[in-house]
C-alpha cells in the first residue's frame, strides 16, 4: 500500500494489474491530463511552456501527459525545456521560455528545483503563473516565499468523484482556493 507512489508501473506490469500493489493516490497520467485541460479549459490559456528534469520518470509522464491533452484541445507549447537533476542554474532554458512568451509555464518537478525555478523566473522578469504537480506540494514551499505563496503559483489539481476539477493548495489566477474555501480572484 502506498500513499505517494504515482507512476502507473507500481500497480501494473506488462499491461497487467499486480494482484498485491495497492496505491490511494492518482497516477502520473492523471495528473498530466487534468493540468492540460484545466490550464485550456479552466485558466483559458492556449500557449505554454515547460521546464522539466528529462531524466525523472515523474516529470516525464506529468509532461507527454500535458501536452497530449493540452494540444488536442488547441494548445500550443511555445517552448519545452529540459534539465538534468542537481543542475542549479536554469538561466539559459528560462531565457528561452521567456523568449516564447507562454502564457504559463508547466513545471511537473519536485518543489526543491521549484522553488530555485521561481526565483530565478522572476529575476530574469517572468511574471507568468507557473503550474505543478504533487510534487511541488511542501511546507518547505511555503517556507521558502516567507509563508507567503509566490505570486502566480498553482498547486496540486485533482479530479473529484463527481469529474469536477479541484485545485488544491492555492493559486493566485483567476481564483483562489485556500483552506477548503473557493473564491474569485480579481
Amino acid at each position: 500500500m502506498s500513499t505517494v507512489a504515482t507512476n502507473e508501473k507500481v500497480t501494473m506490469q506488462d499491461g497487467q494489474l499486480k494482484e498485491y500493489n495497492f496505491r490511494v493516490c492518482f497516477l502520473d497520467p492523471q495528473q498530466g491530463k487534468i493540468a492540460g485541460s484545466f490550464v485550456y479549459d479552466n485558466l483559458g490559456f492556449d500557449k505554454a511552456a515547460i521546464l522539466y528534469d528529462v531524466n525523472d520518470d515523474y516529470a516525464l509522464g506529468l509532461k507527454d501527459n500535458f501536452v497530449k491533452v493540452f494540444e488536442s484541445k488547441g494548445g500550443t507549447i511555445v517552448a519545452e525545456e529540459g534539465y538534468t537533476a542537481g543542475d542549479t542554474d536554469f538561466t539559459a532554458q528560462l531565457t528561452k521560455i521567456k523568449e516564447a512568451q507562454p502564457q504559463i509555464i508547466f513545471t511537473p518537478i519536485f518543489y526543491q528545483d521549484f522553488i530555485m525555478i521561481h526565483k530565478q523566473a522572476r529575476t530574469l522578469g517572468i511574471e507568468v503563473p507557473m503550474l505543478g504537480g504533487d510534487g511541488c506540494a511542501s511546507e518547505v514551499l511555503f517556507d521558502a516565499a516567507g509563508r507567503r505563496l509566490p505570486q502566480g503559483v498553482c498547486r496540486e489539481v485533482q479530479r473529484r468523484e463527481d469529474g469536477a476539477q479541484r485545485l488544491h493548495g492555492a493559486r493566485r489566477v483567476p481564483a483562489l482556493v485556500r483552506g477548503g474555501r473557493e473564491g474569485r480572484q480579481r
